[in-house]
């Protein structure tokens, strides 16, 4: 066994303790903050830092969930939002959150995630703080287990970081006679690309890899590569390729390569694939997390979850314009298509 599957195995092994501890232990911790049909007296003010927008359906899926709890914006709930830009410009924009008494932050990625542990480590260290789509929240040094975070934070990861080894055998399933991907990462931490490198090995696929430091470069990187019949790019789930992700997309459309992205998102704005966590599902999730905070419970109390669905998402007018033909057999797998 290699060294890769190894991590992998003992990382599975560890995110499936803390589902378990929360599969067991969910009831009793909602139980003692279980909504009620009326509504909290208090006006909560809630801080939220995006990062669009990739991840706008985790921001979409946390405002419906904090409704269906009872929290109407503008009579019991208030938002203050802002968008991640570089790390030192969103610690600034959170510190600004803190210093309006936010009652709760929603963070959505890991430039976001870094900025609200740093800035409330240093003005409010009990504010709590729930995340959403953040892989590997260990691995980015947010908490220091899934089990219980030994912080003010706690939230949903999508593991992308085991998921890519997945993303890449459906990839190749949905386009056949793939035979070369070309990934560009900015965070081994959250794009998994050890499993993705043993992935490709496993399926005799090429992997083409660079390591990139921005949005730009990453842009950069694909659109100076020098493609052939058989290449598709896989959009990597770190701070780089989220922001520059509509770049990318229009950029494969051009250059008519399939691009597989990392969730149905993607594909809604015209990647012809991807599979991953529901992001809109798992701000649904989110807020059920804010709701316990909101009433009282300790984010070290409440183990980091996983997401409660996954999706394969495909575009067939994407398809269409790369002339490629998705097996009938893939396209009935399919839990999302755009038509």
């Amino acid at each position: 066994m290699t060294k890769s599957s190894t991590s992998l195995i003992i990382g599975i092994a560890i995110l499936l303790a803390g589902s378990i501890f929360y599969y067991f232990f969910s009831d009793l911790i909602s139980s003692s903050f279980q909504l009620t049909s009326r509504a909290p007296e208090k006006v909560f003010h809630v801080g939220v830092v995006r990062n669009p927008p990739s991840l706008d359906p985790a921001w979409e899926g946390f405002q419906e969930g904090m409704k269906l709890r009872g929290y109407q914006e503008g009579k019991n709930i208030r938002y203050s939002v802002e968008a991640a830009t570089t790390p030192a410009e969103t610690t600034q924009k959170v510190k600004q959150m803190i210093r309006q008494n936010v009652d709760l932050i929603y963070v959505m990625g890991v430039i976001g995630g870094r900025a609200v542990k740093e800035a409330t480590a240093m003005l409010k260290p009990d504010l709590p703080v729930v995340f959403g789509v953040i892989s590997n929240p260990v691995g980015v040094g947010l908490v220091e287990r899934m089990q219980s975070s030994g912080n003010n934070l706690t939230g949903i990861t999508p593991i992308n970081e085991i998921v890519v080894s997945k993303r890449l055998e459906v990839f190749a399933q949905t386009v056949p006679g793939l035979k070369r991907i070309i990934f560009g990462w900015q965070d081994a931490n959250t794009t998994g690309v050890e499993n993705l490198r043993e992935a490709a090995r496993t399926l005799g696929i090429e992997l083409v890899e660079q390591k990139i430091n921005s949005p730009q470069e990453l842009i950069a990187f694909f659109e100076s590569f020098p493609y052939r019949q058989g290449d598709g790019i896989m959009r990597a789930a770190d701070s780089a390729s989220g922001l520059a992700s509509q770049d990318i997309i229009t950029l494969a459309r051009e250059k008519k390569i399939p691009l597989s992205g990392t969730n149905a998102n993607d594909v809604d704005r015209g990647a012809l694939m991807s599979y991953g966590a529901n992001f809109h599902k798992i701000g649904v999730q989110a807020a059920r997390l804010a709701d316990a905070l909101l009433r009282g419970a300790k984010p070290s109390d409440l183990p980091i979850e996983l997401p409660e669905e996954f999706e394969f998402a495909i575009n067939l007018q994407t398809a269409a314009l790369l002339d490629i033909t998705i097996p009938s057999s893939v396209r009935e797998k399919a839990t999302h298509i755009i038509k």
